[in-house]
């Protein structure tokens, strides 16, 4: 085997490790709860070593925000879709919130409150490893895409729009979580917050 071949395999394994690692961690703290399960435990279940776990992660904390941050390049796929069969930017943001409220409706809203919470505090510690600005891309697409319609105002920079609408789906997340039993849905706090915002971004005629 070449070493370029070799090279390739050995990342091709640690990537497999490091989505093993996500997979069966996050199922664990779903069953278990965060705080009881133990990067021990993790390590068991996957049947790696302590080692390999913090090759990948400094803390089951980086784990739970890897987690978290996935389905990103899917969001953005929805994104793009949206943008190229031409979906009015109003519904297209909203359709898009919609997807995420459903994806994170199915976990546990502790749990779903804790990830939200530790991405949010590394945020300025972690290094970019080109998950967490997932939403944010796909939010810049729809923006632009509108733009180049009229049907947004042309006054701010994508990303900056983007950022606002991503802090309002996080607001949504953190409100839904905080709230007790199963109503409001999370797409309703989610729709809410986002037409408000939607209204402050259109396109006056």
């Amino acid at each position: 085997m070449s070493g370029a071949r070799r090279n390739q395999s050995l990342q091709d394994r640690s990537r497999r490790t490091r989505e093993r690692l996500i997979e069966v961690g996050f199922s664990l703290f779903a069953r278990h709860g965060f705080d009881e399960v133990t990067v021990d435990a993790i390590c068991a279940a996957t049947g790696v070593a302590k080692g390999t776990f913090y090759f990948h992660f400094p803390t089951k904390q980086a784990l739970l925000v890897a987690a978290f941050h996935r389905g990103g390049d899917e969001v953005v796929r929805h994104a793009q879709d949206l943008a190229a069969a031409g979906t009015p930017f109003p519904e297209a943001v909203l359709a898009l919130g919609a997807r995420i409220a459903n994806n994170t409706a199915a976990v546990p809203k502790p749990l779903a409150r804790r990830a939200t919470i530790e991405a949010l505090a590394a945020i300025d510690g972690a290094p970019d490893d080109g998950e967490r600005h997932q939403r944010r891309r796909a939010l810049v697409v729809l923006v632009e895409a509108g733009m180049r319609r009229g049907e947004v105002t042309a006054g701010f920079a994508p990303a900056e729009i983007a950022m606002a609408l991503n802090w309002a789906m996080v607001q949504a997340i953190l409100a839904w979580t905080a709230s007790p039993g199963p109503a409001p849905t999370l797409e309703t706090v989610m729709r809410a917050r986002l037409t408000m915002l939607l209204a402050g971004v259109a396109s006056r005629p």
